[in-house]
């Protein structure tokens, strides 16, 4: 039994956790660092190896959380229209304007994904500020 708690314990101390900011999961082997429950709603079997429509579609999925939220009454993502709603703190709504702007930088991040080789790819997770809500 004590061996068997050792390799977890060993398992949990290597383990990359998802890039996203609301997630403690391990990351997945997928282009954005996500573990697969954030990287879920993102996925398409589509054939995209310079990763454009990945990309936007994280855009897309990003601004309706950004602007519209995700709808849970028990969310405290302040990156989300939802979670600002919920919290004790008045804070005013983003405009469409506000909430791309917010996306450049996490976009600018995940640049390097679109000149990439196939299946290369040399991101910088750490400067990665993302927030999905799940």
């Amino acid at each position: 039994m004590r061996l068997h708690e050792m390799k977890e314990q060993s398992a949990r101390a290597n383990m990359v956790p998802c890039v996203n900011r609301e997630c403690i999961r391990e990351r997945a082997d997928n282009p954005l660092g996500l573990c697969g429950i954030c990287f879920g709603p993102l996925y398409s079997g589509q054939y995209d190896p310079d990763h454009q429509k990945l990309l936007k579609r994280l855009a897309r999925n990003l601004h309706a959380q950004l602007t519209s939220g995700c709808g849970s009454k028990r969310c405290h993502n302040m990156h989300c229209a939802s979670g600002r709603a919920n919290s004790s703190a008045e804070v005013a709504p983003l405009s469409h304007t506000e909430a791309a702007a917010m996306l450049v930088p996490i976009l600018r991040a995940y640049a390097p994904l679109a000149t990439a080789t196939k299946g290369h790819f040399a991101i910088d997770y750490s400067g990665i500020d993302l927030h999905l809500c799940v």
